[in-house]
């Protein structure tokens, strides 16, 4: 099936959101660990414990916000965990919709077949 450009432009924006969303959490524990490691004083590592936790309450509020990516087909949550009983979760590394099917990187899979059929 062919992706629309929204649909396209949407699986972008989702994994534009993760790669953002994953880095956002560790950056503020390497700060946290360089600090108290290359300045050794007390006081720094009560620093580096506020350096680490503002950082980490606006990663982790921005990670709520961002939340739950719709999916640009079906407009159903994409991260979510379907089961039996509805939805019961968020799983952040899905790979596809749990609605429709739509995989995360079904653009670039489009975008190789058709190069792989032009090609012959």
């Amino acid at each position: 099936m062919e992706l629309t450009r929204d649909e396209r432009d949407g699986l972008h924006r989702i994994r534009r959101m993760r790669r953002l969303r994953w880095l956002l959490v560790p950056t503020p524990v390497l700060v946290a660990i360089l600090t108290t490691s290359l300045t050794g004083s007390e006081r720094a590592g009560g620093a580096a414990g506020l350096a680490v936790v503002l950082p980490m309450v606006f990663g982790f509020g921005g990670w709520s916000i961002s939340g739950n990516p719709k999916c640009p087909r079906c407009g159903s949550h994409f991260e979510a965990l379907r089961w039996a009983s509805g939805v019961s979760g968020i799983n952040p590394f899905s790979q596809k919709c749990p609605y429709c099917g739509l995989a995360l990187h079904a653009d670039a899979e489009q975008a190789s077949r058709g190069t792989r059929q032009r090609g012959t």
